[in-house]
This record gives structure tokens, sequence and C-alpha cells, in this order.
């Protein structure tokens, strides 16, 4: 048992022989064991453990954060808007907050596979000498609910004092936040599912496979038959309940047309790499061209980083044509207005007055809900721009053999970078194109629905296309850097 302590077995540190006959030996321990060698590892590489744990507390804080400060915009549109309104507005809060758990889940999952990732030639190699998969994947499974649950913690505790911050700076509501069960309920088992669901994800490869660039796998037959039909009857569901003017047929819809989305993402990454990556390629150069044909390789990859900044900028859409929609309604109500005095003037000496909820939602006051949804939007633009950088960062890992041929025949630091920043472009255009269509669509249906006024600012609209595209800037600064300075020798050895 001397080397279950060992959690860093690799290649380039143990021989084949002896150290691969105790390795195997421990890993038939059981949990003890297991947890063992998920302790040695994580003391092995303090570095990326605190990376890890940085980047799933700042997740969980974001969501958190916009978690509960959905509930406290909920609660006061449900006290002072009329039920139509009111319900407008949950559905966009809805939407945000559905953006916001995606986007979490997305960056959490590829940032931990970043920092992970120096453990898949270990796994590989006990793979390689007989270990199972449940074996190999049993220290990083307890590896990433440690490093989840204690991430998970501390972003819990950090939102809730982000969202007060944001409450008293925006002043949205007189009465304070609102906390309620339902936003830890949701936030709390994100960090530690998604770093699980990566660790054991990449415990499952196949033993001493090289990532072969252009390697991976077509999509099924069936998931494309049922994304297709999910689709139809989803982007059906939509159109009939904004037309026959029934809101939770429009709503039921907009979650089965989310689902459709992440069936189908790989199979519309091609031809939206087609397009976008040929703008690149005429813009770029040489590291546009390849920046096109890395994303057009793999889809998946591209489809998972740009799934969740598809749905924040769907989101954001839509709760553009919501706000236009209500500050439509709130213009209309004033127009009115003065028709109602006439009207009061001419209701009979002591009858009981007309209640109207909306009355005390003034423009001032819609201006101030409106600001807390932006700084929604905002955590949630944020949160997709980390899983967009984690997407990015597997990847160069991933192609860290193209990398080091690159190098070799004569590619600069600065033309690999260009290159990381090219995709991130590529992806940013794609989940930004997607996601407006898709955000007007709901829009309107749900606007229609609750028979209220249709608005969609046309220079609003652009600034959340502008924010999606520019979200490639940030992104993709960390693994650009990275791939720009590996070195050629250890490119070309992974």
């Amino acid at each position: 048992m001397g080397f279950v302590g060992m959690g860093n077995v690799g290649m380039g540190n143990v021989g084949m022989g002896n150290a691969a006959e105790a390795a195997l030996s421990a890993l038939g321990g059981g949990r003890a064991v297991a947890t063992r060698l998920a302790v040695g590892a994580m003391r092995a590489r303090p570095g990326r453990v605190a990376a890890a744990l940085a980047a799933v507390s700042l997740g969980v804080m974001l969501l958190s954060g916009a978690l509960v400060l959905g509930d406290t915009l909920r609660a006061v549109g449900e006290s002072s808007m009329a039920p139509g309104r009111a319900t407008l507005l949950r559905g966009a809060l809805g939407a945000i907050e559905t953006a916001a758990v995606l986007a979490a889940w997305s960056a959490i999952h590829h940032v931990f596979a970043a920092t992970a990732a120096p453990c898949l030639r270990e796994a590989s190699v006990l793979r390689t000498i007989g270990a199972s998969r449940v074996q190999v994947a049993a220290p990083m499974a307890v590896q990433a609910l440690v490093i989840g649950s204690i991430g998970t913690l501390a972003g819990l505790a950090g939102g809730i004092g982000f969202a007060e911050l944001l409450v008293r700076a925006l002043d949205p509501t007189p009465h304070g936040l609102v906390i309620t069960s339902g936003a830890f309920a949701v936030a709390a088992p994100v960090g530690p599912l998604a770093a699980l669901t990566s660790a054991v994800r990449a415990a499952g490869a196949a033993p001493s496979a090289p990532r072969v660039p252009g390697a991976e796998g077509g999509v099924s037959e069936a998931r494309v038959l049922v994304g297709t039909a999910t689709g139809l009857v989803a982007a059906g569901a939509v159109v009939w309940g904004g037309l026959a003017g029934t809101p939770a047929v429009a709503e039921a819809g907009a979650v089965m047309l989310l689902g459709a989305v992440l069936l189908l993402g790989p199979v519309a990454a091609r031809p939206a790499v087609a397009f976008a990556g040929a703008a690149a390629a005429g813009l770029g150069g040489l590291p546009g061209a390849l920046a096109r044909g890395a994303a057009s390789r793999s889809p998946r990859r591209t489809a998972g980083a740009a799934t969740a900044l598809m749905a924040v900028i769907g989101a954001a859409t839509m709760a553009t044509v919501v706000a236009g929609s209500l500050r439509a309604s709130l213009e209309r109500d004033a127009a009115g207005s003065a028709q109602g005095v006439v009207a009061a003037s001419a209701r009979p000496h002591g009858a009981p007055p007309v209640e109207n909820r909306d009355a005390a939602t003034s423009s001032a006051d819609l201006e101030a809900m409106l600001g807390a949804v932006d700084a929604m939007l905002a955590l949630a633009v944020v949160i997709a721009a980390l899983g967009a950088a984690g997407a990015l960062a597997v990847g160069v890992r991933e192609r860290a053999r193209e990398i080091g041929l690159l190098r070799t025949v004569g590619a600069t630091g600065a033309q690999v970078a260009a290159m990381v920043r090219w995709e991130a472009l590529i992806v940013a255009v794609f989940g930004t194109v997607g996601g407006a269509g898709l955000g007007l669509l709901v829009g309107w249906a749900l606007t229609g629905a609750l028979q209220q006024p249709f608005a969609a600012p046309p220079a609003r609209l652009a600034a959340v296309a502008l924010a999606g595209v520019l979200t490639a800037v940030p992104a993709a600064l960390p693994p650009a850097r990275r791939a720009a300075r590996r070195a050629v020798r250890d490119a070309a050895a992974e």
C-alpha cells in the first residue's frame, strides 16, 4: 500500500514494470484507496486544484447571484404589475435563469476538463495496463466532488453578497433582497455534478488513444431524427401559442426548442462554421483558415462551446423584446391616462375606484427593474465567456500535436494565438446568430400570447449581438496565450 499516496502516475515519472502492478493493486483496494489517490493527485498539483476551485466558485457565485436577483424581481413584478405584464416578466426571468444554469454547467464542465487534462495521460496508462473504467474513474470522481463541493459552498456565500450589492446599487425594490430556497436548490448541484460528469467522461476515454485531429465521430442518425422532430414540434408550439393566445403552450415550446438546440448543435455546427469561417479566412489569412478547419473538424466541441452562449444571447434577445413590450405598454397606458381622467370625473359620486395594479409601476420603477434584468444578463454573459474560455482551453490541449506540427514547420507563436482567437470568434458568431433568432421567435410568441405589444428596439438588439460576439475577446486570451507559449517539443510530445 505504499503506492497509494502517489496520485500523479505518469509515463514521465515511473516505469511500466513494478509501478504498473502496484497501480492495479492499489486501484483494487476500494473506495478508501480511490480517496487517497485523489488526495495525492490534488497535493501533487496545487496550482491546478486552485484554478479549478476558483472556476467553480466564480461560476456558482455568478449563477446564485443571478438566481437570487431573479427571485427578487419576480416578487416585485407580482406585487406591482398587472397579471399579464407580471407573466411576461416571469417568462423573461425564467429564460435568463435557464440560460445562466446552462452556461454555468458548461463553464464548470469545460474549465474542470481543462484543469484535469494532465490526468488523462495517467488514466490512459492505467487503462492500457488493465485497469477498468471504474477503477480509473473513482479517484477522478472523488477529486471532482471535493473540488466541486468546496467551490460551490464558497460560490453560494459569495453569490448572496453579490446579489445584495446589486440590489442596493440598482434599487429595483424598496423591500430589499428576496432569498428563496429554490435558488439554492438549483445552484447547489451545478458545481459538483458538472465537475463529476467532466471527470467521469474523461476517465472513460479509450486506453492509449491519442486524439487525432478530425477523428471525432459523427452525429448518430437517431440523434438527428429526434432533434429534428423535437425542433419541429417545438417551433409549432411556440408559433401556435403566440397566435392562439396561450402562453403556457408558448413556454413549453420554448423549453422543447432548447432541447432541440442541444441535440442538433453538432449538426448545425458544420454549416455555421463554413459560413462564419469563410469571413474569418478572408479577413484573418492563414490563422483564420486554420481556425475554420479546427472548428469544422470538431463539431461537437464547437457546438458545446456555442450552445451556452446561444442560450444566453437567446435569453438576452427575448428579455430585450420583453423590456420593449413593457415600455410600449406603459407608454400606451400613459397616452390613455387623459381618457382615464375624463372617465373618473364621470363616475357617480361615491362609486368605488377601479383597482389598477400597474398604477404603482411608474416609468422610473420599470427602468429600475429592467436595469436589474440587464445586470442578470451581464452575469449570464460573463458565465458564458468563462465556459467558452474553458472549451477553447480544452481544444488547445486536444490539438497539442497539431500545434506542435505547426510550430515545427515555421508557424510563429503570434500566428498560433491568432488561430485560437479566430476560432473563438467563429464560435461566438455561431452562438450569437442562433441565439438572436431563437430569442426573437420566443419573444414574439410570448408577447402575442399575453396580448402585449411586440417591440424589438434595433439599437438594443444590436448591442446584445455585439456583446455576444465580443465575448470571444476575453474568452480567447488565456488559451491563445497558452498555445503561443507552448514549446515545440512539448506540444509535439503530447
